[in-house]
Parts: C-alpha cells; structure tokens; sequence
C-alpha cells in the first residue's frame, strides 16, 4: 500500500469530507495516517468524533511536528502521499497501487502529482490566472502523463514537485531533502523543500491524463497568507459548531463537474447524521 499521510489542524469536518473521499475513490490504495492537532477543548471534541468514525485509520497527535513527521515516515510504505485536510480526492484513481509503483520505484520520475491534469488549467483560482502548460510530454502505459518539470517557469504548478497537495513520492527521495532542514508546521515542511531539492533529481513529473485532487480554500488555520473563502467561505469554528451539532459533509451532494485548477473553492454540502 501507499502511506497517505494527512496534516490537519482544527478542521475535523474537512478532514471528515477528506476521508469520505479517500474511502470512495482511492481504490484501497492508501495506508493513512493522520496527524492532527487542535487548539482548544471544541475543536478536540471535533476530533473526537472524526476518529470515532473513522476507526481504521492511525491517529497521531501532534506534539512535535517535525519528530512525528519523522516517526511516521520511518514505519511508512516505500511510497508516501501527503494530504492537508482540506483536500478532496474527488474522482477515482486511474491506476491501482502495482501500477504506481512500478511507474515510480524505477526513480526516473520525481513523483505522481494527483492534482494536475489536461484540466487543471487554472494556476491561481482567486485571479483567474492561467497556468503555464507543459507544451511537450508523454503518456506512459496509456495512464500516466509524464513532463519536464525544469523547463518551466518556477513555483507554477506544473513546476512544483514537492507538494503536500497529493503528491507520490519514493519515501527515501523524501528523507534525503526534509533532512536538510527545521520545520513546524506543514507550510514550512513544503515551502522549505524547494530550496532543498538535490541537483540530480529527476527531472520529469506525471499526472494522470484529469486530476483526481482538489484543495478547497475555504477558511485558513495559522499564519497562512493564501487566499481563502472568498466564494464559499466558513470559518473553522462555525464548521466545527456544525460538526459537533450533528452534521456531517456529503460526498455525494457536491459538484465537481468543473475542476479546473489545484486549488478551487467548492460548497461543501451538509447534511444531517441519522442516529440509528
């Protein structure tokens, strides 16, 4: 199986919405581990619930996110996927955990990014600013999509290898550059790898011919400067208040119909836990 490890704070709805689509569309794939953390005795409680119905799933608490970064991805598979939690994997994956594998063990591709496509052709949703586009590439075993990642402009999304946004990686390709480097939280754990990143890495990276992951803006946890809830915005606490209320995310209820980019706000739709 592929580690998914997912990094969450004070967001158990979202987290919730997250592992519904984990459960529905990663095709038995994923071995996922969250590492959560709360600020107060409400958003505790949050979590309280998710874990609860989600059982099958390994809970580690936060107490110091780089040593359990560390700690979890020495018992990790040898590919490893990281989530925040206000991802969706909205759409089934195109490949089972054999074919990954044997596509990414051979390292002459960095990682599998989940969330570009032919689709994604939106670099920043909040602007409406395009991507730049890979103008050469190869399809690969008729399912993955395959393109110099140095040929493009940096920090565009079709030249961003090491994302926390539902990227595969070879578990080693990941030890070699977050040893180089402190960090405390999950932006300084992506944001620091780009100044890491060895010389002689691969020089290609792949999607599958859509995407299969959306991040949603819609509130923002800690000292984040990105957009968020511009469209659709809740705060966390008022999620929360739902959550604990007796309402949970539906999958089932929400359109993505029209994925365009990695980051996209979408409604999430609520609705009421039957108590049986």
């Amino acid at each position: 199986m592929i580690s998914g490890i997912i990094f969450t704070k004070n967001r158990a709805l979202q987290l919730d919405l997250l592992l519904q689509s984990i459960k529905k569309n990663g095709n038995d794939i994923f071995d996922v581990t969250v590492l959560y953390r709360h600020t107060n005795e409400e958003f505790k409680k949050g979590y309280e619930k998710v874990k609860s119905r989600f059982p099958d799933v390994n809970w580690v608490e936060e107490s110091d996110f780089q040593k359990d970064c560390f700690d979890i991805l020495q018992k990790a598979s040898e590919l490893v996927s990281f989530f925040v939690d206000d991802n969706i994997l909205y759409s089934p994956m195109k490949a089972n955990c054999d074919q990954i594998k044997s596509f990414l063990e051979p390292r002459n591709v960095y990682c599998l990014s989940l969330r570009l496509g032919a689709n994604t052709i939106i670099q920043n949703y909040h602007t409406g600013t395009l991507c730049i586009l890979p103008q050469q590439g190869s399809i690969v075993d008729k399912t993955f999509f395959v393109w110099n990642w140095k040929s493009l402009p940096p920090f565009t999304n079709f030249s961003y290898p090491f994302s926390v946004d539902g990227h595969i990686f070879n578990k080693e390709d990941v030890l070699k550059v977050i040893s180089q480097y402190d960090f405390d939280t999950p932006n300084a754990f992506e944001g620091n790898a780009t100044r890491f990143l060895p010389e002689e890495i691969p020089v290609e990276m792949s999607s599958f011919k859509k995407s299969v992951l959306v991040n949603t803006p819609l509130n923002l946890v800690g000292s984040s400067e990105n957009a968020a809830g511009k469209d659709f915005g809740v705060s966390i606490e008022d999620f929360n208040a739902k959550y604990l209320d007796g309402y949970i995310p539906s999958l089932e209820d929400m359109d993505f119909s029209e994925i365009r980019g990695c980051h996209q706000e979408l409604e999430i739709k609520l609705t009421k836990e039957c108590n049986v």
